[in-house]
């Protein structure tokens, strides 16, 4: 039996980021962006927040309200939807546009879309900081279980587990033990071809604009690369 096809395309009054949406949230950061950029005292974001300078140009609540509507439904993507930290996520992607919204211009129109687009410029933002988020929370677990494999897994612990026999019952050892050695392994595998990928990006780039390694990225390599090629070098 052949599956009927639904449309689910959304009318425009249900969308949560409309036209109307966007000329008022552009209007209003016209008005805004000047007062923040002249509070800050030409410090950077860091330090203007440090320094309590931001308080006296507050994001527009209206903005503020798109701009956490837009990180919400990009983490309904199934890419993120499962993850268990995705409120924080979400909030710290916020706060991170919070504090540099006003590197965004609402007068720059873009050259591809020849349109000021500032729900496209701020959802690949917000796209980064997930991606971030995510790679944070996975170090984090990869230095935990790393420390806990270094320390000798669960024997390290004996002592104190024996006092509770039914715990030391239920612990399997081994199974943990190896359940910890595969996560290891496989995030640094994942990491070390990471890097490669990086070291060929940046070795690929150098190419393009025709900047050659050195042979040698050792001092004393050089020189006595140098003294083996100078005929009136003393050695």
């Amino acid at each position: 039996m052949a599956m009927q096809y639904v449309n689910r395309e959304t009318k425009k009054d249900e969308w949560y980021y409309s036209e109307e949406d966007d000329n008022k949230v552009l209007e209003l950061l016209r008005e805004w962006r000047p007062r923040r950029i002249k509070a800050m005292r030409g410090c950077k974001s860091a330090e203007a927040i440090e320094k309590g300078y931001m308080k006296e140009a507050k994001v527009p609540e209206f903005v503020g309200q798109k701009l956490h509507e837009i990180a919400t439904n990009i983490a309904k993507k199934a890419c993120y939807r499962d993850y268990p930290h995705k409120d924080e996520m979400i909030n710290d992607a916020v706060e991170y546009i919070f504090r540099y919204l006003h590197n965004f211009d609402p007068d720059m129109v873009g050259e591809r879309s020849k349109r000021i687009n500032f729900m496209s410029y701020w959802t690949r933002t917000i796209d980064n900081q997930y991606g971030k988020s995510i790679q944070d929370e996975k170090m984090e677990d990869y230095l935990k279980n790393k420390s806990f494999e270094n320390m000798g897994g669960r024997d390290a612990f004996e002592n104190e587990l024996s006092e509770n026999e039914n715990l030391l019952s239920v612990i399997d050892n081994t199974e943990i033990g190896k359940d910890i050695s595969s996560r290891v392994a496989e995030f640094e595998i994942k990491q070390d071809e990471r890097r490669a990928r990086e070291r060929q990006r940046r070795a690929d780039a150098k190419a393009r604009r025709g900047i050659v390694k050195p042979k040698h990225t050792n001092g004393l390599a050089r020189l006595l690369d140098q003294n083996k090629e100078d005929p009136c070098s003393d050695s």
